[in-house]
C-alpha cells in the first residue's frame, strides 16, 4: 500500500478537486484498489459529493446516468472514509485519536487496498489534522499545487518546507494555469526558480485552467466524478492531467 496527499495550506487551489480526480484514475483507469480518507469537518465534503452522485446516477437524465449507461464501470466505487465529521472542535485528545485511527487504517488494510488518499483541510495550525498526520511518517508522498498568484506561491513554499522539515516527501506542480500565463516560459521559468533555488522539485506536466463540470451539466464538460474516469472528456478538457496522475503514482509505486 501507498499513502499519498494534495496539500497546499491555502484553500481553493485543487486539493479536493485532484483527490477525486486521482483517486477515480487509479482506480477506474489502473484498475487499483484505492481508498480516500475524507478529513474534512464538520461536513465530509467528499462523502457529501459521493452521496449527491449516487443519486444522479439513479436518475436519467443526468450527465452522469447518462455516461454510466453508455460506459458501464466494472467494479464497485472506490471507498471513501470520513474520519472527523462532526467534532465540534479539534482538540489534543481528539487529534491523538485521529493519529491512531488513520495509523490502524493503514496498517490494518495493508492487503485490501493499494493507494489510500488522504484529503486535509486546509492551514497548519497546532491542531490541525494536517499538523499530526504530516508529520508522523504516514504519508509516503504530498504533492503541493500551486499557481502564479503570488500568495499561493508563498504558501506553496511554506507548506513544502513544513513537510520536508517533518522528513516527508514533497513535490510540487502547476495547477489551475491560465493559457496566456502557460504561453508566457518566461514567467513560467521564474515562478518554477522559487522552489527549486529551495531545492524542491516542480513536476513537468502543468495543469491548465479547465472547465470543471458539476455532476448535472452537459456531457461535453463532464470531467470530474467518484463513480467513473471520463477519459475521453478529461483529454479534450486537460490533456496533461493522465500525465500527471502517471508521474505521481510512479513515483509512489518506486517508494
Amino acid at each position: 500500500m501507498k499513502t499519498f496527499s494534495f496539500f497546499n495550506e491555502k484553500g481553493g487551489v485543487g486539493k479536493s478537486l485532484h483527490t477525486t480526480l486521482f483517486a477515480s484514475w487509479l482506480a477506474y483507469h489502473e484498475g487499483a484498489r484505492v481508498a480516500v480518507v475524507d478529513l474534512e469537518n464538520p461536513i465530509p465534503r467528499l462523502q457529501f459529493e459521493r452521496d449527491v452522485e449516487l443519486r444522479l446516477r439513479e436518475d436519467p437524465d443526468s450527465a452522469l446516468s447518462r455516461y454510466l449507461t453508455k460506459n458501464p464501470v466494472s467494479c464497485p466505487p472506490y471507498d471513501i472514509v470520513s474520519m472527523l465529521g462532526g467534532v465540534p472542535a479539534y482538540t489534543e485528545e481528539v487529534l491523538d485519536g485521529l493519529k491512531r485511527r488513520a495509523w490502524d487504517f493503514v496498517t490494518g488494510n495493508l492487503n485490501v487496498y493499494d493507494y489510500v488518499l488522504f484529503d486535509f483541510p486546509g492551514t497548519f495550525m497546532e491542531f490541525s489534522p494536517v499538523t499530526y498526520l504530516i508529520g508522523s511518517g504516514l504519508i509516503d508522498l504530498v504533492a503541493v499545487p500551486f499557481d502564479v498568484f503570488p500568495e499561493t506561491m508563498r504558501c506553496a513554499l511554506g507548506t513544502a518546507d513544513i513537510i520536508r522539515k517533518n522528513e516527508q516527501r514533497v513535490v510540487l506542480f502547476w495547477n489551475r494555469v491560465r493559457p496566456a500565463v502557460l504561453a508566457h516560459e518566461g514567467l513560467m521559468r521564474e515562478g518554477e526558480e522559487v522552489f527549486t533555488s529551495n531545492g524542491f522539485e516542480v513536476l513537468p506536466e502543468r495543469i491548465k485552467t479547465f472547465a470543471k463540470a458539476e455532476q448535472g451539466s452537459s456531457d461535453k464538460l463532464f470531467v470530474c466524478s467518484s463513480l467513473c474516469w471520463p477519459q475521453r472528456y478529461v483529454e479534450m478538457a486537460c490533456p496533461e492531467l493522465p500525465a500527471l496522475y502517471a508521474d505521481l503514482k510512479g513515483r509512489l509505486d518506486s517508494i
